[in-house]
């Protein structure tokens, strides 16, 4: 049964929120495997540490050092 409207009202239809194709909602699962990192990874620590062992050997200058160390960290 239709809900009754006074004259002259026009009953007013739901509307649907419109998705543009820029706004797609479509969200993909994660690949087999996939464990979110928290912080650094193994690797990042890996490379750490054996760049640290470089300048403890004075196999790289200090500068070197922080150079290097800059761009692993830059990538986290």
């Amino acid at each position: 049964m239709k809900p009754k409207t006074k004259k002259g009202e026009k009953q007013q239809k739901e509307k649907k929120p419109t998705v543009h194709s820029h706004q797609s909602k479509t969200v993909h699962p994660p690949p087999p495997g996939y464990v979110p990192s928290i912080g650094p990874s193994e690797d990042t620590v890996a490379r750490l540490e054996n760049l640290k062992e470089l300048l403890d050997k004075h196999l790289v200058t200090k500068e070197e050092y922080e150079k290097k160390r800059s761009e692993i960290l830059s990538h986290l």
